[in-house]
């Protein structure tokens, strides 16, 4: 445990637990599972085999090359996910997401925030409000609820199922059909196959 400023960590074979604040946390090549807890300062961890369990507080989270689950929360600030083989759940605020080459589901719950997502092997749960949500690239499914924001979707093999309010979503190549409940939104498709419900109000279709 610090109280205050920079803990690096490498090379362990062992569970590892941080608490801190106000300064930079930097994990790399562990084996064994992790739990973070930081306020004002960045998180990142590297190559990593084992369950990622990260809380920041005004401070950004950068994660890449794990083998396990991640449960990864901060706000006002970035949240970048890669190469990740397991399940990720995310949670921001009035910052970033970026999230690219996921094997398991992945979810996201997110206030604010501009999300981007490509190259995740299963099913994708989002729920966003006021920032542009791309999504591409998806080998399953996906599960969208947002509200007055822009979303795009693009290259998705499974069902698209999305409850929107006064969006504007622009979707081509969906492989397995899209359902959509809208109010007040616009929506624009392209090369969809498969079933396609559309119920909106108020905007062009």
């Amino acid at each position: 445990k610090h109280k205050f400023g920079r803990v690096l960590m490498t090379d362990r074979l062992a569970n590892c637990s941080v608490q801190n604040s106000y300064g930079k946390v930097e994990l790399n090549s562990i084996e064994g599972d992790l739990d973070i807890t930081n306020r004002y300062k960045g998180v990142e961890v590297n190559n990593i085999k084992g369950r990622v369990a990260v809380v920041n507080h005004r401070g950004f989270i950068d994660v890449s090359g794990v083998e396990g689950d991640l449960d990864l929360k901060t706000e006002h600030d970035r949240l970048v996910v890669e190469d990740i083989q397991g399940q990720v759940t995310l949670q921001n605020s009035y910052g970033r997401l970026q999230v690219e080459d996921v094997s398991g589901p992945l979810h996201i719950d997110s206030t604010g925030c501009r999300i981007s997502t490509s190259k995740v092997s299963a099913k994708v749960f989002i729920k966003s409000s006021h920032k542009l949500v791309s999504v591409r690239d998806l080998e399953g499914g996906l599960e969208l609820e947002s509200a007055y924001a822009n979303v795009s979707l693009s290259r998705i093999a499974g069902p698209v199922e999305l409850r929107v309010a006064h969006c504007e979503v622009t979707a081509n190549e969906l492989e397995a059909g899209i359902n959509m409940q809208g109010r007040g939104s616009q929506v624009s498709l392209k090369e969809i196959h498969g079933e396609m419900s559309i119920q909106t109000s108020l905007r062009n279709v």
